[in-house]
């Protein structure tokens, strides 16, 4: 009788450590990562401010982390369910922002997180400084080449313009920014009548539009400069 219960007792210790085994080192070990955010938005605050909006879809994250041209990290602030909103400060005016945002927790980040982007300039009509009307040309003056051209300059005031534009009398010549400030600037004008009087204005140019015009200067090649048109 003692002998079939210790075969029994040894038999149930050791299928029960066995089983114990078995299960220890099958049992899967299950990731608790966060669900990533989603419906990502963006509205402007002012020219350098954007607020960043997105919905929180998780119950356990200890915050989220805003990537890419973007990078902020935003504590867990018991949101799930709600959307959550960011200010995004000292942004370029022109620049492309490209992100993403992902909620994290210690087992690890989100994925599958969406994207989005956006510029400042195009996309909420922001006015960069570089991209305001230029200053106007001044000082203009005139003088001869031959009897048919003539050499303009004048004085560039702007630090932000695209190209010049000489108009007048029939004049109509664009001409590339030459990347001076305060500086002169010359242009050659060809085709021109000896003896017509000319009067002639400059303006600056960019994407934002063109400058106020300068000062009319009227020249006439003939008798501004003292040049014989029959010879």
């Amino acid at each position: 009788m003692f002998k079939n219960k210790t075969r029994f007792l040894t038999t149930l210790i050791l299928t029960t450590g066995a089983f114990s085994s078995f299960a220890m080192a099958d049992l899967p070990i299950f990731s608790s990562t966060p669900a990533a955010p989603s419906e990502l938005g963006a509205t402007l605050v002012n020219d350098n401010t954007v607020r960043i909006n997105f919905q929180d879809n998780s119950t356990n994250e200890d915050g989220f982390k805003i990537r890419g041209d973007i990078n902020k990290t935003i504590g867990s602030m018991d949101s799930s369910g709600k959307e959550v909103y960011e200010n995004i400060t000292g942004l370029e005016c022109d620049k492309v922002y490209q992100y993403e945002i992902l909620a994290y927790n210690d087992d690890g980040e989100s994925t599958d997180n969406e994207t989005d982007a956006f510029r400042l300039s195009s996309t909420f009509g922001v006015i960069c400084p570089e991209d305001d009307k230029p200053k106007a040309p001044g000082n203009i003056g005139v003088t001869d080449i031959n009897k048919t051209a003539v050499r303009v300059n004048f004085v560039d005031y702007a630090n932000n313009e695209t190209s010049f534009k000489i108009s007048g009398s029939g004049i109509d010549k664009t001409v590339p920014a030459n990347g001076t400030v305060d500086e002169q600037v010359y242009v050659t004008l060809t085709g021109l009548t000896c003896d017509a009087l000319y009067g002639i204005q400059v303006v600056a140019s960019n994407n934002a539009g063109d400058s106020d015009a300068s000062d009319l200067k009227y020249f006439r090649i003939s008798s501004t400069f003292g040049v014989d048109c029959d010879e």
